[in-house]
Formats: structure tokens, sequence, C-alpha cells
């Protein structure tokens, strides 16, 4: 019981500084959607959800250079009637919905903790490394401080049970129904029962009904449009994604850091490295019946890996057995020599010292974020009924921005983001050298629906009652456009462009109604 305790106070002392971060991304949405804002939306569409009208008025939550069908519709109704809960008893406390998170992350270490127990068949040290390393991975942080990334740690929770339950086949199958509706990310732990199965001499038989739900059920919600599994659709990328991601699992770093970093084919390659590195270091370990299982079902991740999101929420169950067989390594090592002793006391540092430095960082950085939103919103003019665009810089896009702005009150009728760059937003207009995109591979829905084209002069883009059209385009954004709203009078339409931590007003001329977008100095691009 103290040991389960134990678990518990580590998984909430490590969720502990996400309490003061708030809401940012989808979570902006995800509360728009809870109160009743965005017409045709269900509550059902807390996590994602279809592009639509606010309030029934123009402006719509895709940004105006996106496809109207880009937004993806993940099918996650348990992970969305947690956030309902959340809404009705905390309403806009963001404290409320990253207290649930904590909880639940508490949880899944402690659920880990058990699985580790098992695997090590009575090594206790490997187990509490093993928990150790899965409860400070850095890969984690985005789904603890982001509430609407809560579909990792609830269906994660919830896969593990049924792992852990398998011997009870009814129990093992209703618990893997509740996780894959809680998130898709869930199901390789099917595969995992059905190793376990063929690993202990047995038929696979009895792992069918797991294999058939766990592997149908993502399928399905993809082919019906739901989801956010991509089909295969040309050469290129696997090999830069697919290393990234999995040198993020044997190494407490989120794939962000990486996968936004330029020259995508070196640092594949030397991700790709370390990933052959830590399979030849690792290869003592795998006598051990655990470690050969861990092996085995990280393998069983690596095409979800490749065919989700490229992000840290898609590995916090991977790390699973990925935290396994960095611990059996490092007893492997711990018994050795000096050399392999310091290379033991190495990894252990990495993960054990370095990871939890990093969890602060990170989460701080996610704090600083919002509070800078918080404040760039707090500028903007507030009139009843009154239309705003706010026009960013090329490195200065934050698409969080207009979900934050009608959050406020008095509401505006409409609220747009613009960004003129050539690659706005990160991953939706990538160079050559993206390591999300390139050879436009695996994208999900939301990156497939983005327009590939750079945008020229005369092209027309409207948003509910916004029009665009380019007049002017230089070699790294579009440097003037016409702007156009439908039934707004000039008063009602307020006119922002970021000035450094503020967005002052910008004068339409009456005669042409062309803007050119201010390009922001170094000051203004060093934001959070």
């Amino acid at each position: 019981m103290t040991a389960r305790a134990g678990w518990l106070a580590i998984g909430l002392l490590v969720a502990l500084p996400s309490l003061g971060v708030g809401f940012f991304g989808d979570d902006l949405r995800a509360v728009l959607v809870l109160e009743g804002r965005v017409v045709g939306a269900r509550w059902t569409d807390a996590v994602g959800g279809p592009p639509a009208a606010i309030d029934s008025t123009q402006g719509t939550l895709t940004p105006w250079w996106a496809e109207e069908e880009a937004v993806a519709r993940p099918w996650r109704p348990l992970t969305a009637a947690s956030l309902a809960l959340d809404h009705a008893v905390y309403g806009r406390d963001a404290r409320g919905y990253h207290l649930t998170n904590g909880l639940l992350f508490a949880l899944a270490v402690l659920l880990a903790a058990a699985c580790f127990r098992e695997l090590a068949r009575g090594r206790r040290g490997i187990a509490v490394l093993a928990a150790l390393v899965f409860a400070l991975d850095e890969a984690h942080a985005t789904a603890i401080a982001q509430p609407t990334a809560r579909h990792a740690l609830l269906g994660g929770a919830l896969a593990l049970g049924a792992w852990l339950t398998r011997r009870r086949p009814w129990a093992s199958l209703g618990l893997l129904a509740m996780a894959l509706g809680a998130s898709e990310l869930a199901a390789p732990v099917a595969l995992w029962i059905a190793i376990d199965a063929r690993l202990r001499g047995r038929s696979l038989r009895a792992a069918a009904p797991a294999l058939a739900l766990g592997l149908g059920a993502p399928l399905l919600t993809a082919a019906l449009g739901r989801g956010e599994l991509a089909p295969l659709e040309a050469g290129g990328a696997l090999w830069v994604r697919l290393p990234v991601l999995a040198g993020a699992l044997l190494a407490p770093v989120r794939p962000e850091r990486l996968l936004e970093a330029e020259g995508g084919g070196m640092l594949a390659m030397g991700c790709a490295l370390l990933v052959v590195l830590f399979a030849a270091l690792a290869r003592p370990a795998l006598r051990e019946p655990g470690a050969r299982f861990s092996a085995l079902a990280l393998a069983a991740h690596l095409p979800w890996l490749a065919l989700g999101p490229p992000s840290s929420v898609s590995l916090f169950l991977a790390s699973v057995p990925a935290a396994y067989l960095v611990a059996a390594t490092v007893r492997v090592y711990a018994r050795g020599g000096v050399e392999a002793r310091v290379l033991a006391g190495a990894l252990l540092a990495v993960h054990l010292v370095l990871a939890p430095a990093l969890v602060l960082r990170t989460t701080s950085r996610m704090a600083e974020r919002v509070a800078w939103q918080e404040r760039a919103a707090a500028s903007i003019p507030r009139l009843p009924g009154a239309r705003v665009l706010l026009l960013t810089s090329p490195a200065d896009v934050d698409a969080d921005l207009p979900l934050r702005v009608l959050l406020e009150s008095p509401r505006p009728a409409g609220v747009w983001l613009m960004s003129l760059s050539l690659e706005s937003h990160g991953l939706w207009h990538p160079d050559a050298g993206s390591i999300a995109l390139s050879g436009e591979l695996l994208r999900r829905p939301i990156e497939r629906g983005m327009r590939a084209a750079a945008p020229r002069v005369g092209e027309v883009s409207r948003r509910g009652a916004l029009e665009v059209t380019i007049e002017e385009v230089a070699p790294t954004h579009v440097a003037r456009v016409a702007i156009r709203v439908d039934g707004t009078t000039p008063e009602r339409l307020w006119l922002l462009a970021r000035d450094g931590d503020r967005y002052a007003p910008v004068a339409l001329p009456e005669e042409t109604g062309a803007v050119t977008l201010p390009r922001a100095d170094e000051r203004a691009r060093a934001q959070p």
C-alpha cells in the first residue's frame, strides 16, 4: 500500500507545475464548444471537431489559408465526456482541468509500475527504475499540461489496465474498448496481449478478440473520416519521421524539439544512429523475458507512430516498454567493469537528472506562452459586435489568439488571424527541409487539407464574411493584400498588427482596402 501511495505521489509531483499553465491550443476551442458557441458542434467535438461558424455569424476556427475541410475529427467520446464534466464543475478555471490531468497521470504511473513489477518477475530494482524513467520523461509534458491532450493519459491508463487484466478476457476487452473510446493510441496494447501470449507459449486464439477490437476500431474510424490515422501517400519522409520519433522514445526529449529543427536529413541520420547504438547496448539485456517483451511491444507501436501525429502525445503509451528497456540495459551495465558502470551512470543521469529539468523548462515555457497570449488579447480593443482581423508577421504567427479573443466578453462578432508567410504556422506550410512533411508522407487529415502551393498574386481566399485578395508576393511572404468584410462598416472592423508584445490598430485605406503587413523586428520576434 505504501509503494502504491508513493507512485501516486510521484505522479502528482511531476504534474504539479502544470497547474499554472492555463488553457492553450485546442483547450481554447474545447471551451468554446462546451459553452455552445460553435454552431453545429456537439460536446463530442470538444476534442477536435469540424470547422464551424462562431455564434452563427461569420468567421471560422480554420485559418484563412487552409482548406475548409482541413480539420481532423478524432473520435474520442470518453475524453470529450471527461472535458465536459470538468467544464460543468470548473467552468473556465483551468486549474481544475489540470488537476484532472494530474490525477490521470498519477494513475498511469501507478499502473505502469504494476506492469513493470510483473515484467521484472521479482527484480525489484529494474521495476523501480523503469517506473522512474517513465514518470520523469519530458515527452509526457504536453499530455500532462494540456487538458485536451489528456486522451493519451486516459487512454493510456485504461490500456495499461487492459494489459494487466489480460488473463480475465472480458474485463480486459471492456477496458480496451474504453481505452479506444478515449484515444486511438491505445490500439497497440492489443498487440501487447498477443505478444505476451506467444512468449508464454500460448495460442493466439485467446488474444483474437483483443486483436480484432484493437486493430479494427481505429482503422474503421479512420475509414469513416474520424481519428488521426493517415494513409501512406508517397515515399520520402518515413526515413525522417520514424527515426526521430523512435529516438525520442529512448531519450527524455519531446520530439517537437527535434521536429521543429532545421536540417532534417542530418537530424534523422543522427536519431537513427542513436536507435542503432541503443539497440546494440540493449542486446545483452534481451536475454531477460521482460526485456524481450518490451522490445517487441515497442516495435508494435512503430506503425502508429508513423501513421499518427508526430508529437510527444503519441509517445505516451509507447514509452512504457521503452522505459523498461532502458532500466534493463542500465542493470546489465551496472554489474560490469568500470567502463560499463560509467555507461550505466550516464544513462541514469540522462533519464533521472536531465529529464526532470527538461520537464520544468517545458512547463515554464508553456506558462510563459499562455501569459503572452493573455497580454496580447487584453491589448485588443473591446467593441461588442465588432469584427477583428489580426495581422501577424511570418515569425510571430499564433493561431491561439483568435480563440482567446473569442472567449473574452463582450464577444466580437468574428475574429480572424492572418499570417502572410509563405510557410505559415509551422507544419502547415513546411519548406523542403521539413521533418514532418518532407515527401508529403503520412500526413494527418489536418495537414493534408493545407494548401501545398505558395500563395500567388490574384488568389482569393474566403473565411465566412472575410475575403482576402493577394496583390503582391515577396520572396518570403505575402507583402500586400486587399481585405473586404461583408456587411461591416469601417467603425466595426478592427484591423490590428503585431507590435512587439501588443497588437496596434492599422488604418484600412478607403480607396483600395489594401494593407501591407508590417515586418517584425528582432525584438518583436523574441516572444516566448
